[in-house]
């Protein structure tokens, strides 16, 4: 899971690249929405473990958001030789003030009939009782992009990777709800993918939302093994 959390800390570096010198355009909008069909199948999916009925040879999920000061991630893996899906949680501060800080903890969990548990028996902790991915409640369809405002004139390629991105304005209540904010929030949302990855028909997309006010903002990152 190492490689799938690198991946999505360079997917945190899309909203400064995009503006920069370092990025490159690499084909039409209509184009490269294309090939996010591939997510209607994914968004929503209602339990965890059923996306081994969608990666039978297993799966990778990075969800991290931030919020009042506060970095929750939720990292897992789908093994098909066990049918199980474990990972971690991991609570830390974005920055250490001293004063009032998040308590960091980092610990080991599974799921269970859609259910997230403790690998230690306890109690899940309140950061994490009502968590969902973004793929159990995001209904997304080729339709999104009928309401979203584009970013920009084409579509970009971080230069010197495999990496793409599509950048959008969009008001959205399922993805504002999901960020806790109201259902008129205008939202920047970037749609990534894999250049390489989509060659060899292996899926590895990417999406990060965040309010235009930078306050509260969510990445996740889906990978078939």
């Amino acid at each position: 899971m190492k490689k799938l959390y690198l991946a999505l800390l360079g997917l945190l570096c899309i909203q400064g690249l995009f503006l920069s010198r370092y990025v490159s355009t690499i084909g039409s909008e209509k184009e490269m929405q294309s090939r996010y069909v591939v997510l209607e199948a994914l968004y929503p999916t209602d339990k965890v473990e059923d996306l081994f009925k969608k990666f039978p040879k297993g799966f990778s999920v990075v969800n991290m958001r931030h919020y009042q000061n506060r970095k929750l991630l939720v990292e897992v893996k789908g093994d098909p030789a066990t049918g199980q899906v474990t990972g971690v949680i991991i609570q830390e501060p974005i920055v250490k003030t001293g004063e009032n800080d998040p308590e960091e903890y980092k610990s080991s969990i599974y799921f269970d009939n859609g259910k997230m548990k403790m690998a230690d028996g306890s109690q899940v902790p309140d950061e994490f009782k009502d968590f969902h991915f973004l793929f159990q409640t995001f209904h997304f369809s080729q339709s999104f992009f009928d309401n979203a405002t584009f970013n920009a004139k084409k579509a970009h390629r971080t230069l010197g990777t495999s990496n793409y991105f599509l950048s959008y304005r969009v008001k959205h209540e399922e993805l504002a709800r999901y960020l806790n904010m109201p259902d008129d929030t205008e939202l920047i949302v970037n749609l990534t993918g894999d250049l390489e990855n989509d060659r060899k028909h292996e899926l590895k997309k990417g999406i990060s939302i965040e309010t235009t006010e930078g306050r509260n903002s969510l990445l996740e990152l889906i990978r078939a093994e």
